[in-house]
């Protein structure tokens, strides 16, 4: 009953946050233009990955914490936190200062911007500083996910879908220029995550006490443990990530704003479908931690069978959507932003991330995570080195062809991932 009630507020909070985010597209649209709110989506949607990226701290201690409970250990996990967070902070501040130095040298064409925009430096300054304050925030979601409360992240989401909105409602009509606008949605995001982070330590501070029992110090041992746990996934972190930018910067300098913003509008389409599935898969990291950790190799075997069937049932229904998306996008944005392009591969690549997504969730449960970036880390080599034969040989005049790209890499890669943990969990079994 406790499964189902996480997934159920996890799912209705992640819909409203759904449902407001496509309420600021065409608002947006109407007060950036075309052209910059291909910028802006870029860098949104950095954001929103930049929300998940913890330099693999956080998501190690996901793995960590509930070893220490299932071992008698719990009076040591105020050491890990802190020592995690003084680590964090370390991090944060050194990045801070090379962010600031490198920022002069960026390059406004990587953002597909024809000309370099007065507000342009203090945006990426405003954006560097909310990138490290994201990461010293990222300490809290461990904890969430360890108490089976997945809803509580989608809850900083939600909150934070709500101050965006409500910002662009506010300064619709006003004079405020572009470049200011989108420096106060960044400010806004910061306030956001911030009050919301708070709310959620006090929850965690009156109803699972326990976690911070133990004394608050810092731990040689907690912080070679931490990093013996992180230092992979953090290399999976910036293989996902560095693969997502590529994608990004490579749509933004191949094609004109306009057609950025048509794709960045097709991937939010389809990304429904991944947020579906991580809806549904958010709770089975922590949810098969707790079998294996006490030896219910059956149970946990039988919950990665649940999910594959989950998976196939959803696949024809995503293959069917490309028979009237088109009317779906043209009722919301209208049909002067976007143009008549091909969405299967759109689909097929979200259908294939889906699958990838399930996979890395058992694997990282399992403790399997060299492996994961090492192939990740092979997709992009070989997307940078095959993008410009793939552009010398294919017509590239729609934004769906680079999806076809990137789907004709990541395809093999998924089913190799989903050998891999078969064959493991098979193993468990037969220990």
């Amino acid at each position: 009953m406790f499964f189902i009630k996480s997934i159920g507020l996890d799912f209705l909070f992640k819909v409203f946050a759904l449902i407001l985010s496509f309420i600021q597209v065409p608002l947006l649209i109407s007060v950036l233009g075309k052209d910059i709110y291909g910028f802006w989506i870029i860098l949104f949607s950095i954001i929103q990955w930049m929300i998940l990226f913890d330099f693999g701290i956080g998501n190690g201690l996901r793995n960590i914490i509930p070893k220490l409970l299932s071992s008698g250990n719990g009076d040591k996990i105020s050491s890990y936190l802190f020592t995690s967070f003084c680590l964090l902070v370390l991090i944060s501040l050194t990045g801070l200062g090379l962010s600031f130095y490198l920022i002069e040298y960026f390059d406004f064409t990587w953002f597909g911007l024809a000309n370099e925009p007065h507000w342009f430096v203090g945006m990426l300054y405003t954006f560097a500083i909310l990138f490290y304050i994201f990461l010293l925030l990222s300490i809290i979601k461990p904890l969430v996910y360890i108490i089976h409360k997945p809803y509580l992240v989608s809850f900083m989401s939600l909150v934070q879908s709500i101050f965006v909105l409500l910002t662009i409602l506010i300064f619709k009509d006003s004079s405020i220029s572009v470049g200011n606008l989108m420096m106060t949605l960044l400010v806004t995001c910061i306030v956001a995550n911030v009050l919301s982070s708070i709310i959620i330590f006090f929850y965690f501070k009156k109803y699972y006490s326990y976690l911070f029992n133990g004394v608050f110090y810092f731990s040689k041992h907690a912080l070679k443990d931490v990093l013996s746990k992180s230092s992979d996934l953090f290399f999976l972190q910036l293989v996902f990530l560095g693969t997502y930018c590529i994608d990004n910067f490579m749509v933004a300098n191949y094609y004109s704003s306009e057609g950025v913003t048509e794709y960045s509008i097709a991937v939010k389409v389809y990304s429904m479908y991944t947020f579906m599935i991580g809806i549904i898969i958010s709770p089975l990291w922590n949810r098969l931690l707790d079998f294996l950790n006490n030896n219910k190799e059956f149970e946990a075997v039988n919950l990665v069978s649940m999910y594959l069937k989950i998976f196939l049932f959803s696949v024809p229904i995503l293959l069917f959507s490309v028979l009237f998306v088109d009317y779906i996008i043209e009722l919301w944005v209208g049909k002067d932003v976007v143009s008549n392009i091909s969405y299967l591969p759109f689909a097929l690549f979200y259908m294939t991330l889906g699958l990838g997504m399930i996979n890395s969730a058992v694997l990282n449960a399992m403790e399997i995570i060299k492996i994961q970036w090492t192939l990740g880390l092979i997709v992009v080599i070989l997307k940078v080195s095959l993008f410009p034969l793939y552009i010398n040989f294919m017509d590239i005049s729609q934004p769906s062809d680079l999806m076809w790209f990137s789907f004709l890499l990541l395809f093999p890669v998924t089913i190799v991932m989903f050998f891999i943990m078969h064959i493991k969990l098979k193993n468990i079994v037969h220990q």
